[in-house]
């Protein structure tokens, strides 16, 4: 029996996931790179991005949306929290702003190791890509800054 302050460790075959989900989109050895972390780019100069956090057993995905313009109008800002409400609208995932100037519209989700297989995996991705899709959709009109390409090629797999 373990002590009651020690965390459970369980290997998970993160690593297995992530080249099940390369060969469902025919890509050869897709894989986490040194700081477990990779990209994939989904098209409309959008990537998704995975990292497997170790620490708290949970794989993060995250995207950049959109480079907002700025002054950011209360209207639009209002929209955003709206859209997180219950997750409704961002399929789960939570949209936010990051610190840089001009802020860039953050999507990101995180999933327990526990919880995922490869089917779960793929139906993870599929869903996060479609929301990211989506809110680029939506808030791409909203802008007036051109999306700059910050994701090295050699960081980049295509889905």
């Amino acid at each position: 029996m373990r002590p009651r302050n020690q965390p459970m460790t369980t290997s998970y075959p993160v690593d297995q996931w992530i080249t099940e989900l390369g060969r469902h989109y025919r890509i050869e050895q897709l894989r986490l790179n040194e700081q477990r972390i990779l990209a994939l780019a989904i098209g409309d100069g959008l990537s998704v991005h995975m990292q497997a956090i170790a620490a708290t057993q949970t794989l993060v995905f995250y995207a950049s949306v959109v480079v907002m313009s700025e002054p950011l109008t209360p209207g639009l800002l209002v929209a955003m929290l709206q859209a997180n409400r219950f997750w409704y609208e961002t399929g789960g995932a939570t949209l936010s702003l990051d610190d840089q100037t001009p802020p860039r519209a953050i999507l990101a989700q995180s999933f327990r190791f526990r919880d995922l297989d490869v089917p779960r995996l793929v139906e993870a991705f599929e869903n996060f890509a479609g929301a990211l899709q989506a809110m680029h959709e939506w808030l791409e009109p909203e802008v007036k800054v051109a999306r700059p390409q910050a994701d090295s090629p050699a960081f980049m797999q295509r889905a």
